[in-house]
């Protein structure tokens, strides 16, 4: 069995070494976060950890905005002001749909350029729109800096699609999957001529839902995962003004998903 992943947490990297092997107490395999990239290996003649070579590092800017779709509006119309390639990705359809309709009324791109995307789509839908991003937001394609588009989608751009974008929005989700959503942030190289100057500088926003006595209102908002997880990604993400990826990805896993020895306040 070969299992390749970005942001598996160390609890669950250690049950499924441990699984290949009745005689193994669970407890005695590591669950240490390990620096990115590694092969973890487990067989009759023992197990171990191979350290690869770290692949090169980018800063990942993040801003936060308010949930409500106007100001999803406002930031993309000053962020997209000279030009840009734009993804919103939204935790639900309904979510996607509303903020849709609101870039739409905004007029602030061609209708052309504007795309929405989910799964509830009829499948020869979905597999004509997942083409068509693909071919105007893929590796291959050549564009220019002032060009601007945006797609508005749920979680089927979160991973698996080779796209690259300019700038993404992004709904608050658990800490694994907004490393992937960041994934799709200048994913390839781009010269100058195709990029922005204003977004050359990969930067990922994210949408904080309104509190209701002192906590978020996840539910409230249409936010799909278990709020204990939601709370401890923005926990870990508090005071930071950037990620170093893939540098920082082990330490922002482990601080959301190792056992807590006691709550802070």
């Amino acid at each position: 069995v070969i299992l390749l992943s970005a942001t598996l947490p160390a609890q669950a990297r250690q049950r499924m070494l441990a699984a290949y092997d009745a005689q193994c107490d669970a407890a005695t395999v590591t669950q240490a976060p390990t620096a990115y990239p590694a092969i973890h290996w487990r067989s009759g003649q023992g197990m171990g950890t191979v350290h690869l070579p770290p692949e090169k590092g980018r800063q990942v800017k993040l801003e936060r905005i308010s949930y409500n779709e106007g100001a999803v509006v406002s930031l993309l119309t000053e962020r997209l002001a000279e030009g840009g390639c734009a993804a919103v990705i939204c935790n639900t359809v309904a979510r996607a749909q509303s903020v849709y309709v609101a870039l739409r009324e905004a007029a602030l791109v061609d209708s052309d350029d504007l795309t929405l995307f989910h799964a509830r789509y009829p499948y020869a839908w979905r597999q004509a729109t997942e083409q068509r991003v693909l071919e105007r937001f893929g590796k291959r394609r050549v564009r220019a800096a002032k060009e601007r588009a945006v797609v508005v989608a749920t979680q089927v751009i979160e991973q698996s699609l080779d796209l690259d974008f300019d700038y993404v929005v992004t709904d608050m989700a658990p800490i694994d999957l907004l490393i992937q959503r960041a994934g799709r942030l200048h994913r390839h190289t781009r010269g100058g001529a195709q990029r922005p100057a204003a977004l050359r500088t990969p930067r990922l926003a994210i949408t904080v839902p309104a509190e209701e006595d002192g906590l978020p209102a996840w539910e409230s908002d249409g936010y799909v995962y278990a709020p204990y997880v939601l709370l401890r990604s923005l926990l870990a993400l508090k005071g930071l003004e950037s990620l170093d990826l893939p540098r920082d990805t082990a330490h922002l896993i482990s601080a959301v998903y190792d056992p807590w020895p006691e709550l802070p306040e």
